[in-house]
């Protein structure tokens, strides 16, 4: 069983926002953005999404939740 924590809702939201803004799912697993689909956003945003990349280093160090939480926004 894997339990959820505030915490854990909060990431993701992050998780669910980043593929909004074009990020596939594997690519949220590496430690930084895709420079790619970044320029692709505008600039105004780039600080909130390494902000938002940031948030989710506690789940790419435990994969069950990694795993879960790739496939969740789906």
């Amino acid at each position: 069983m894997i339990a959820w924590a505030d915490a854990d809702r909060g990431r993701l939201t992050v998780m669910a926002r980043l593929r909004v803004h074009g990020f596939s799912e594997a690519t949220p697993a590496e430690p930084a953005p895709d420079y790619r689909t970044l320029t692709q956003l505008a600039s105004e945003i780039w600080s909130a999404t390494f902000d938002d990349w940031a948030a989710l280093h506690p789940w790419r160090i435990a994969p069950p939740w990694w795993q879960l939480a790739v496939r969740a926004p789906r």
